[in-house]
């Protein structure tokens, strides 16, 4: 079973970024949105290279503001 994870960057100029690994679909989604929820407003979605893919794979990096 791979390990799912999430990875947050902020920024120095407090721009905050949230990668998943491990993660695909729906789930991926729901996940940074429970985290996401309460600290920040999302602006820019940028999906990983697998979302384009023939198989339903998505992984995303989000950037976000506050």
């Amino acid at each position: 079973m791979n390990e799912e994870k999430i990875v947050i960057e902020i920024g120095e100029n407090g721009d905050i970024k949230a990668e998943t690994f491990g993660m695909e679909g729906a789930t991926c989604m729901d996940e940074l949105s429970k985290l996401m929820r309460n600290l920040a407003t999302v602006v820019d979605v940028d999906n990983k290279p697998e979302f384009y893919e023939n198989k339903m794979v998505t992984k995303t990096k989000q950037k976000v503001g506050l």
